[in-house]
């Protein structure tokens, strides 16, 4: 497992832009499967599930499955959600489009949702996960919000999630 840092975040140089975002995890899933060879999976949580989308999308590195929590349509969605009145969606300059960039993914696609969630609307995450058309589950967690999803890492969902993005189920369609 690997974790990265978002550029221009702690010690990390560089602004936080979604072409610098997905450049960096272009760059840090190459070189997990230079270090540890296949089969990829990424994961993605809030902000990130766009990254990974982006990552998907160019379609430098082959991924065999992704997890995205609390994801969301595209962040233009989500700004207009919360700031309605300053038509945000026209406004934001990073897109981070989901649907876009996951339309030809063909690998597995598990979406956690949090029922509570105060900062990605639902109907956001739902939107994203009926526009796949490849592989996908969804769990839903729900007395969780945003920042208080179940993450303890012995609960039983992440074999099952795992399980599943990996394709060693057989008791999901």
């Amino acid at each position: 497992m690997i974790l990265a840092e978002y550029p221009g975040y702690a010690a990390r140089k560089d602004s936080p832009s979604e072409q610098a975002l997905i450049a960096d995890g272009i760059q840090t899933a190459k070189q997990a499967l230079n270090d540890f060879g296949g089969p990829i999976f990424l994961w993605g949580e809030s902000l990130g599930s766009g990254v990974v989308g982006g990552i998907v999308q160019i379609g430098q590195v082959p991924v065999k499955g992704i997890v995205l929590v609390t994801p969301f349509t595209s962040m233009a969605n989500v700004a207009q959600h919360h700031y309605w009145f300053f038509l945000a969606k026209w406004l934001i300059k990073d897109k981070f489009d989901n649907i876009k960039h996951l339309q030809d993914y063909s690998g597995s696609t598990a979406i956690l949702l949090a029922e509570q969630d105060e900062v990605i609307p639902n109907k956001l995450s739902l939107k994203l996960f009926e526009s796949l058309h490849h592989r996908k589950k969804l769990w839903t967690f729900k007395d969780a919000g945003h920042n208080t999803l179940p993450l303890a890492d012995e609960l039983p969902w992440w074999q099952e999630v795992m399980q599943f993005v990996s394709g060693q189920d057989e008791a999901f369609p």
